[in-house]
């Protein structure tokens, strides 16, 4: 690997038959520079050593063909071979010609310049390879900026999809290593909330094991604190030596700061790129801080009917937590196994946590002396209590209508209403049977009466965990959905 800051040289390949000719067009190369960058010949003595080269070496940034090869043959059949069989159309093709040249060859060929004997003796050759490394190098870097924009939207797509700052960490790296080339390392810092500190959330490089800690408490020889901490106060980006440091502003907190080191040349770096890249950075913290937050009310809320409901139900108590945990972890299990390919499609492991905890709501609006009878139910009684599924779905699809993005409340509006169907089609309300009861109330169907099972009511006895989840068992294919069966079996031991 090159060291930091030096500038490879460029490729260029010399192919003739006559090694007199070779040696000379070499020693003369071997003093040409062009943009700080020397010249580094390959020699080929024929037409197989050319193609040889080529092959090992994608870079070739002029190729300088003699008039034969040392079989006596033209040179325009390699010609053909570059562009048509090899398939290279950046590589600039010189070919020597001689002093009564025929530009029909140049149209014909696909080559870029014909020179003659006399061009490649004197100072002719410096601007005839100046003028091909200058083409060459500017379809490079309009190469390089297309890859540069491709891996920028590739890499913002990954980045703006991050849930979380642990998925955005590892996102950033390949991003940062691709627009900022270093040999060295990266970090990115963001402050504490409510604190002056600043902790690095991703990291790589020379700095991969400094993840989580503060700036105050990084270990080992790492000069990074200090040039953040110069930056900081002088409240501007920095660039010294082979590293820099760069503000991530955001709109209503304080800024973080990108720091890179062991960057092989800031030429490389497309400012703009870079720029874009840094307020990326920004956006996306700012996202994922706004959708927490946003987790954070949705969970409030959930909470709040949650709530809600145990007030009324006497005998709920932390049912609803439990049933919380125990479809979560059935999901999980699902998601795992690829069962139902609708989870990911709807994201069901993000919601089905909170929706399964209002899959009762609708007992808000059974009557007292219903919903806390002791002992069994009549007939009539039965009749009303089983309205709490549509009482539910009701009440949580009015609170839906706003909701134009998907949310754990359009979740809970099939699990309210659902979660007492059967596999069969013999529960309630609407009798439904197999898949067409939707998959989130066949997951909380069974955590609910698992939990129901084994937790205290008034009208029966605490059943074991063997006991219910042979009931369970049982129902398989009756009650309950067998591959959620299968799924709640491998996670009871957790429970």
């Amino acid at each position: 690997m090159a060291a930091v800051g030096r500038q490879r040289p460029w490729a260029v390949l010399i192919s003739d038959g006559r090694d007199e000719w070779r040696a000379g067009v070499v020693e003369r190369l071997q003093a040409l520079t062009f943009d700080g960058r020397p010249l580094h010949p390959f020699e080929a003595g024929s037409r197989r050593e050319a193609e040889h080269i080529l092959r090992q070496v994608p870079d070739i940034a002029v190729a300088l063909l003699g008039n034969s090869d040392n079989a006596g043959r033209p040179n325009n059949p390699l010609v053909d071979w570059i562009r048509r069989d090899l398939g290279n159309e950046r590589v600039r093709l010189i070919l020597e010609a001689g002093e009564s040249i025929d530009w029909r060859i140049a149209s014909q060929s696909e080559i870029n310049d014909i020179v003659t004997p006399s061009d490649l003796s004197g100072r002719r050759l410096a601007v005839i390879m100046t003028t091909a490394l200058r083409g060459y190098r500017d379809m490079e870097v309009a190469e390089n900026t297309r890859r540069c924009v491709e891996a920028a939207v590739g890499g913002s797509t990954r980045l703006f999809a991050a849930d979380s700052l642990t998925q955005f960490a590892d996102c950033l790296p390949p991003l940062v290593q691709f627009l900022i080339p270093h040999q060295g390392g990266m970090l990115l810092c963001e402050p504490l909330p409510d604190r002056q500190e600043l902790m690095v959330i991703a990291a790589a490089g020379t700095y991969a094991d400094q993840r989580g800690r503060t700036i105050g408490r990084m270990v080992g020889p790492v000069p990074a604190g200090m040039w953040i901490a110069k930056a900081q106060a002088d409240q501007n980006d920095m660039r010294a030596g082979h590293r820099a440091v760069l503000h991530i502003r955001h709109r209503n907190h304080p800024p973080g700061f990108l720091y890179v080191d062991g960057i092989i040349s800031f030429g490389a770096c497309d400012p703009i790129l870079v720029d874009l890249l840094c307020r990326q950075i920004a956006v996306t913290i700012d996202m994922i801080r706004l959708r927490r937050n946003l987790k954070g009310a949705q969970r409030g809320i959930a909470y709040s009917f949650a709530h809600i409901t145990e007030y009324k139900d006497q005998v709920t108590g932390d049912h609803l937590r439990r049933i919380e945990a125990i479809s979560q972890a059935i999901t999980d299990r699902l998601t795992q196994k690829c069962i139902f390919p609708e989870i990911i499609e709807n994201r069901l492991s993000e919601l089905i946590g909170l929706a399964s905890m209002l899959h009762d709501v609708g007992k808000v609006g059974i009557p007292d002396r219903v919903l806390n009878k002791p002992g069994r139910l009549t007939s009539a009684e039965l009749l009303i209590m089983r309205t709490h599924a549509l009482i539910g779905e009701v009440i949580l699809s009015e609170a839906t209508c706003a909701m134009a993005a998907p949310s754990y409340l359009q979740t809970a509006v099939e699990v309210a209403g659902g979660h007492h169907e059967k596999w069969d089609g013999s529960g309630y309300p609407r009798g439904l049977t197999g898949d067409r009861i939707p998959l989130s109330a066949r997951i909380v169907a069974v955590a609910d009466v698992y939990d129901a099972l084994i937790s205290p009511r008034q009208y029966k006895r605490i059943w074991t965990t063997g006991e219910a989840i042979d009931l369970i068992v049982r129902e398989s294919g009756r009650h309950f959905d067998p591959r959620i069966v299968e799924a709640f079996l491998a996670v009871a031991p957790t429970l």
